[in-house]
């Protein structure tokens, strides 16, 4: 077998977003993918020779032409309730987008799949946004995918391409008390877009070694930084 055909392939779906932008930047550095396919619903200004950028009607994916099989798929859509302009148009890209790509994974024979939820996602939720980051983890859950990666970071930091004022101050007030926050409350400290980025990747890719695990995974906000932690002292 060559090594180029030894290689994985990928599919990502928000590529342009926080976190989607630094896990692209993560399948190219890890040197494991052969295949790039990127999601999108408007043309993308990326030439490179492994990526393939196609557009697609996220109302209709099951429609998309799309050949597989594809190894591993990464779910990095994601807007707010504001910029949405409704709870929703919110739930439509947080809970039924997610559980579409979900779905058309599974007829892309796709291995794992890897999709960013939040610190404190409960379908019983008051929250509004909390509610729907756990009715899209049951959907999700009902699918049988192979193995199912499920990431609930705390608030997230890092490039965005709109400037969101209290996300910063919760960002630099959370950093400013993070030392107190041990045990339990560890799960509280923010989280970087990279640190995530980061695990989501090397985690699909060690998904051979752990085909025995459980098909569902869940990533508390703490053990992504314990992961992050680890990085840094090899």
């Amino acid at each position: 077998m060559t090594e180029l055909h030894s290689k994985k392939s990928a599919l990502l779906a928000g590529a342009t977003g926080a976190v989607g932008s630094k896990l692209l930047h993560e399948l190219l550095r890890s040197n494991k993918y052969s295949r790039i396919i990127i999601l999108s619903r408007r043309e993308l200004d990326i030439t490179l020779p492994l990526i393939e950028v196609q557009l697609v009607n996220f109302d209709n994916l099951a429609d998309s032409k799309i050949n597989g099989p594809v190894d591993d798929v990464f779910c990095c859509l994601g807007t707010t309730r504001k910029k949405a302009g409704s709870l929703e148009a919110f739930k439509q890209v947080d809970l039924t987008y997610v559980v579409s790509l979900a779905r058309f994974s599974t007829r892309l024979n796709a291995e794992t799949f890897s999709v960013i939820s939040s610190l404190g996602a409960d379908a019983q939720s008051s929250n509004a946004y909390l509610k729907t980051k756990g009715e899209m983890e049951q959907f999700l859950t009902t699918l049988q995918l192979p193995a199912l990666y499920i990431y609930r970071p705390s608030l997230l930091h890092g490039e965005r391409s709109e400037f969101r004022l209290l996300e910063n101050i919760g960002y630099w007030t959370l950093t400013l008390f993070s030392p107190l926050f041990f045990g339990k409350m560890a799960k509280y400290r923010p989280v970087e877009t990279e640190q995530l980025a980061q695990m989501m990747v090397e985690t699909a890719l060690h998904y051979s070694d752990k085909k025995a695990a459980p098909n569902v995974t869940i990533f508390e906000s703490d053990e992504i930084l314990a992961h992050a932690n680890n990085k840094s002292h090899l």
